[in-house]
């Protein structure tokens, strides 16, 4: 039950009225987000997430996951959400397995969940990768979001589409149906999640997931942009509008991780049990009393509680006291709220995290 209700939890934030885009660093990992509707689409299909476990007073794991609702079937951002709920979940129930384990179960649950209420007639896209700083790295993917290796500002596949294209590139492009999915999360029976290594090579240091919104751009171009953008924040940030520019056709978001070693490197972990989590447009956290997430950890939710904005305008359900757990929600603003004349340079000068309004689910 435990799982059940963190997954429905998630799913709930997940699926909250949000800003059209919204671009943002995240506070004390060195990762960077964004995620826009684009200009055709009528709803943002894409979810993005970033997971923060601190297992032990010296064991952390953050897992960073993106997920494209698949269009022309049912409540692609449901599914995207429901995807990423439930994968988030399970990594959290099954923090003490291997990385291999944990993500397959991960995969196989999210799975599970979306064909359990769509039968197949509802589906997403996964690419997620787990940075462990006692047990190393290692990613899965199923469709064609994708995972990008940099190295000196050179993009790297270490994805392969689930599609025609993807699996036969040398193949005439003439082929109908040649950008159909194979595979994807909710298809039920058969998935086969691919197992993502990395390469060893000191020389990378920054990971990209993206979904097609953004990846449709050539990929000498984003090279480009990666190469002449001061920080991460700000290369993903003209990833973003340069798909608006060249057509906005599909929803485009990306994830950028830098100084990947830094997640490797075990630092001393403050109120370690508790469980963060970050997208584009805010944060949430769960905090625990338990010493530890190792082990058999079986959080409990005392009471629901559901957050409504519109505009200037917050209303919160009544909330019984929570006495095991409590959740703390951030909503970001978006950043064409901000009153810039130069987004670009004053997003390179910027060192203060994106402003924040800090929502307290705690009830007293």
């Amino acid at each position: 039950m435990a799982l059940a209700h963190y997954q429905q939890h998630l799913y709930n934030w997940l699926m909250r009225k949000s800003p059209v885009s919204a671009v943002r660093r995240i506070a004390e990992l060195p990762i960077a987000m964004a995620s826009d509707v684009g200009l055709v689409r009528s709803e943002n299909q894409d979810r993005a997430a970033i997971l923060r476990l601190k297992l032990t007073e010296c064991h952390s794991s953050v897992v960073v996951v993106l997920c494209d609702g698949m269009g022309g079937m049912s409540d692609g951002a449901e599914c995207a959400s429901l995807a990423i709920a439930a994968f988030l979940s399970s990594n959290v129930q099954n923090a003490n397995l291997s990385l291999q384990d944990r993500i397959l179960i991960s995969v196989k649950n999210a799975n599970d969940a979306i064909f359990s209420k769509y039968t197949g007639n509802g589906g997403a896209t996964l690419s997620a990768f787990i940075v462990d700083n006692q047990y190393g790295i290692l990613g899965v993917n199923v469709g064609d979001s994708r995972i990008y290796s940099i190295a000196n500002s050179n993009l790297s596949q270490i994805t392969v589409d689930d599609t025609m294209a993807g699996q036969y590139p040398q193949e005439n492009e003439n082929i109908p149906g040649r950008h159909d999915l194979l595979q994807y999360v909710g298809m039920g029976q058969g998935i086969q999640p691919h197992i993502v290594t990395f390469p060893n090579d000191s020389e990378i240091q920054n990971i990209l997931l993206t979904s097609d919104g953004m990846h449709f751009l050539n990929k000498q171009t984003m090279e480009s942009v990666i190469k002449n953008a001061s920080d991460s924040a700000l290369a993903i940030r003209r990833l973003i509008e340069l798909a608006k520019w060249c057509g906005g056709h599909d929803n485009a978001s990306g994830i950028i991780v830098s100084n990947l070693s830094s997640l490797l490197m075990p630092k001393p972990n403050t109120n370690f049990g508790n469980i963060e989590i970050w997208d584009a447009f805010g944060e949430v956290q769960f905090i625990s009393n338990q010493n530890s997430l190792e082990g058999a950890f079986k959080p409990e939710i005392k009471s629901e509680v559901k957050v409504s904005k519109d505009k200037k305008t917050k209303t919160m359900s009544k909330r019984t006291p929570i006495n095991k757990e409590t959740q703390i929600g951030k909503e970001a603003i978006p950043m064409k709220k901000r009153n810039v004349k130069n987004a670009d340079s004053d997003q390179a000068k910027e060192k203060k995290p994106v402003p924040q309004l800090e929502i307290d689910f705690n009830a007293h």
